[in-house]
């Protein structure tokens, strides 16, 4: 049976949950907004942030709040790109890093979960180091947290009933489908990018692959000459740890699509990561957790 939540009364809420709502519903609204100069993101917001500090606390990192790290990672597109700004304002992981509309679904505090994200190090370089709130020049959080290699497929496929896994919300555009094929539906309009358990020689990865309607009864046959050649992790932020029937053995999970900046760091055994996406596996079985590696990663 599936869970029932037992909903709080509004009055009932901490004030911290309820300001944390209102917060990201402004970012939300705020991203809306166009600005003439790019780097003013994070300073039009400071005033706001600043107010809400005292009552979240934590440390404030790019627009994002240490104290609801997991909710506050977890924002995603609106349209069809949130594409990054090259001038750089603020790191890949901070809602700051687009000029697009992005939404966040889960807003207010995120509890935390026993295999969910922890934040082990953080590191923040302000312009001003008065102003905590203003423009950043380079910003870096170091986490662990449960990682699978990600793969995306210039493949098209239609879906196949009983094989969704989960959903997809890359940053950037996904990738396009064979040149040559002039009958394939639009991506926007018919298609989007969906999560599939597969697995080869190396073990077990998901596999990101674009699908669209109708449905059919068939088995999925994976072309891997139509791989993306970049490498992708994917990194668990938030597991729902609720109780119900279906608990013992399902779990609902997101995270963030990650891939490897080589050539940042001064040490070179060093890899740091940046930030593409979110992902979404909400039947996810218990007994895939042992497929994931933890590891601690530095996203910039």
């Amino acid at each position: 049976m599936p869970f029932k939540e037992e909903w709080m009364n509004v009055d009932e809420l901490p004030v911290e949950r309820l300001l944390l709502e209102d917060y990201y519903a402004l970012v939300e609204m705020y991203s809306h907004r166009s600005l003439t100069f790019g780097s003013d993101k994070l300073p039009a917001f400071s005033g706001i942030s600043e107010r809400l500090h005292l009552v979240i606390g934590g440390r404030y990192l790019a627009g994002i709040w240490t104290t609801d790290l997991a909710a506050g990672l977890l924002w995603r597109k609106e349209m069809a790109t949130c594409k990054h700004e090259k001038t750089y304002r603020a790191p890949s992981w901070s809602w700051a890093v687009t000029d697009e509309e992005i939404l966040y679904d889960k807003k207010g505090a995120v509890p935390e979960s026993s295999r969910g994200i922890r934040l082990v190090d953080d590191s923040i370089h302000l312009k001003d180091e008065n102003n905590p709130y203003g423009e950043i020049e380079s910003a870096s959080i170091t986490v662990q947290g449960l990682t699978l290699q990600l793969i995306r497929s210039r493949q098209h496929i239609q879906r196949r009933r009983g094989l969704y896994q989960g959903d997809l919300s890359l940053d950037d555009d996904p990738p396009r489908y064979e040149d040559d094929n002039p009958d394939m539906p639009t991506l926007v309009d018919r298609t989007r990018p969906l999560l599939f358990r597969a697995k080869n020689t190396n073990g077990v990865y998901l596999l990101a692959i674009t699908s669209s309607f109708p449905s059919i009864d068939s088995e999925l046959e994976i072309d891997p000459s139509l791989f993306t050649s970049e490498e992708y992790l994917a990194l668990i932020v938030y597991v729902d740890e609720r109780k119900g029937d279906w608990a013992e053995t399902l779990k609902s999970v997101d995270g963030l699509v990650i891939k490897p900046v080589y050539g940042r760091m001064a040490a070179d055994e060093d890899i740091t990561y940046e930030r593409v996406g979110i992902f979404e596996l909400p039947s996810f079985k218990v007994s895939w957790f042992q497929d994931w590696e933890s590891r601690t990663l530095t996203l910039i």
